[in-house]
């Protein structure tokens, strides 16, 4: 027969039931979802179209109404050419590269003061203002550069457009009027004449009663300064048909009409909305996806799913 202590008396108690507030606890004191990847992006794109597209909508509307108020900006062109552009020009040893050269210089001109006052005194607008609706810009490896001007119209496009290629032209004709090198060649030559001259003199009065080396020597005398004569008088006739085509800017092509930007700014405006309100899409059909799997996650009760919705 077996006997019972006070201490034997004393059990364990039984576990605890689980009760109900133990599962909601266990879902509030679960990890965050990891963040939204490639993957669970296009996956909430899809579960969330409206979230998606809702923005891309709204900013491309809003692009459409910027686009429609915006007036538009027209572009006018002239070409312009340094120099005559006949085969006899070209074929002067170095004319080409000098061309070259001058256009990539004289594009660099157009916004000058003294380019665009006389342009300012027949438009009524003022040279600053002038300065930033002209630019130049030289054409590869040839003579010829481009003159663009802007304007609220294609009237005041073109118009501006001619009346600058004009000014410029007058421009550099007036400061390359005179050639230095010009004149020197001519004083040159004239010595060289003279000197051929004196040469020649000397050589008839050896012939007649000169020893034959004196006569060998104003011989040589004489045909040297035939060939300076010959040289200075090609050097000179160059001078005078760059001084007369080099120095000159001939417009080829005057502006007629103009373009205008209103269909590539629309484009560009819509495309740019568009790309801005997909990515706007896309991070709320993430955070969309997100709050749907945390609100709905494992062990919540359904009487807080509802008091939740």
């Amino acid at each position: 027969m077996s006997t019972t202590t006070p201490r034997d008396e004393i059990s364990t108690p039984p576990p605890r039931e689980a009760g109900p507030t133990d599962e909601p606890r266990a879902a509030e004191d679960a990890p965050p979802p990891p963040p939204p990847t490639d993957t669970t992006l296009a996956r909430a794109a899809m579960a969330h179209p409206i979230s998606l597209l809702a923005p891309v909508v709204f900013f491309i509307a809003v692009a459409l109404f910027v686009t429609a108020e915006r007036a538009p900006v027209y572009t006018a062109e002239t070409r312009l050419s340094v120099g005559s552009i006949d085969v006899a020009t070209q074929a002067i040893p170095g004319i080409v590269a000098g061309t070259q050269a001058l256009a990539s210089s004289y594009s660099r001109l157009v916004d000058a003061e003294e380019v665009l006052t006389p342009v300012s005194e027949t438009v009524g607008i003022p040279a600053a203002d002038l300065r930033d609706r002209v630019s130049g810009s030289p054409i590869p490896e040839s003579p010829l550069f481009l003159i663009e001007a802007t304007g609220d119209s294609e009237e005041s496009a073109v118009e501006l457009a001619n009346l600058t290629s004009e000014s410029l032209g007058a421009y550099v004709s007036g400061v390359n009027r005179v050639n230095d090198d010009t004149p020197r060649l001519l004083s040159e030559y004239r010595g060289a004449v003279a000197q051929a001259e004196k040469a020649q003199a000397a050589l008839n009065r050896a012939n007649d009663r000169g020893t034959p080396a004196e006569v060998q020597a104003a011989t040589t005398n004489v045909r040297t300064f035939e060939l300076r004569i010959e040289v200075l008088g090609d050097l000179y006739r160059q001078s005078l048909q760059g001084e007369a085509s080099a120095n000159q800017v001939q417009i080829i092509n005057r502006a007629v009409t103009a373009e205008s930007d209103a269909a590539s700014y629309r484009q560009r405006i819509i495309f740019l909305a568009g790309l801005a309100g997909l990515v706007v899409g896309l991070i709320l059909a993430g955070f969309a996806a997100r709050r749907r799997r945390h609100v709905t996650g494992p062990g919540m009760p359904a009487r807080r799913l509802l008091r939740r919705s």
